[in-house]
């Protein structure tokens, strides 16, 4: 058991997180017992995706080994006699599966096998009114009817977006703080509500609030997250933590909770005055690691040093004292050719309601 408990401890330390023990165990060195990995089977196609960097989605977690099922998705449930794993993981985007494959992956999640609707997958089995009550969500390709109730076609768009940890008390969850996140996002779904406990929500105006959430579907456990669309999420702290505890959950494993660090969030703006001031103050203070910081991309040296002779010879706040951010539209744009700025240019976007600095160039 201290063996055990050692190697735990030692994962923790090193980010990977070990889920504690579980009712499967092997044989290990020395006769002792080690646990398990939980085993998951992720369905892909109908939909693109990185194949090339797909693994970092999931992959890197000591408690975890995630296969990619090889066929067209629903075979895997043609024959479910010899079926050996903890965790049906769907990333795949399809309709058409029979009634002998229904009944089978029914089975399945009877008999106590765990589930991850992820992303994209919240579309599939658009015929199939089951579907939408086991992962709690649905994605509409077109226009159609629930509940006597006309639904219109569900959308996305890509943009980064405020998660807020909406239940930081379930395991899942529990230690992780709100973060940012640039992704996929999607609008007007349709949510079953009595089952579902809402993790992470977000107030973005081209999302719809729930990001991730767990359903209770007749006894088994299920995981949604409608985020997680590429790799530029998938790196993201948030995103793997979220999978991955998601993953466990649905195995019935123990999460791993261990504090998360607080995310730096990229400052945001109200208006251009606040916005120029800020400027103005880091460049007279010569502080470029905080004005760096606050940009997607950050500027160079030389081109600090550029904005920093400008604004010696006439502040920022002076030149843009009579300016304004639009009341309309999310992007804007400070300098230009043979502007203000002697040439050079600071992009903008609007964010939640915020601005945000995007480039220096």
């Amino acid at each position: 058991m201290r063996f055990l408990i050692r190697i735990v401890l030692a994962a923790l330390v090193v980010g990977v997180g070990v889920a504690g023990a579980a009712d499967k165990a092997s044989p290990a060195a020395g006769g002792k017992t080690a646990v398990k990995p939980i085993r998951v089977i992720i369905l892909v196609g109908g939909h693109g995706y990185d194949k090339k960097n797909f693994e970092k989605a999931w992959g890197g977690h000591a408690d975890i080994t995630c296969e990619v099922w090889k066929g067209k998705p629903y075979t895997l449930f043609d024959d479910i006699s010899k079926f050996d794993y903890d965790v049906i993981m769907t990333f795949n985007l399809s309709s058409g599966i029979t009634e002998k494959q229904k009944a089978n992956f029914l089975a399945l999640l009877g008999k106590g096998v765990g589930m991850v609707a992820w992303h994209h997958s919240l579309a599939n089995c658009q015929n199939w009114a089951e579907y939408e009550k086991i992962v709690g969500c649905k994605y509409w390709m077109k226009p159609g009817e629930k509940e006597c109730k006309k639904v219109g076609k569900s959308g996305y768009a890509h943009d980064r977006y405020q998660m807020k940890i909406a239940d930081a008390d379930h395991p899942i969850t529990k230690g992780m703080k709100d973060f940012q996140i640039d992704d996929e996002s999607y609008y007007n779904q349709t949510f079953t509500t009595d089952a579902m406990k809402v993790l992470v929500t977000t107030e973005h105006p081209k999302s719809d609030k729930p990001i991730a959430w767990t359903n209770d579907y007749k006894g088994a456990r299920i995981f949604g997250y409608q985020g997680g669309h590429d790799a530029k999420a998938w790196n993201n702290p948030g995103h793997r933590r979220l999978l991955g505890n998601g993953i466990r959950w649905a195995a019935g494993r123990k999460c791993v909770n261990t504090p998360m660090a607080a995310p730096v969030l990229q400052k945001q703006f109200k208006t251009l005055g606040e916005t120029v001031a800020f400027i103005g103050a880091c460049l007279d203070k010569k502080d470029y690691k905080t004005l760096a910081a606050a940009f997607d991309a950050a500027p160079t040296q030389k081109a600090f040093a550029q904005l920093a002779a400008v604004h010696a010879k006439t502040p920022l706040v002076k030149l843009y004292a009579e300016k304004k951010f639009p009341a309309k539209g999310g992007r804007f744009t400070l300098g230009g050719p043979g502007k203000e700025l002697g040439g050079m240019k600071i992009d903008l976007r609007k964010f939640h309601g915020a601005w945000l600095l995007r480039t220096m160039r």
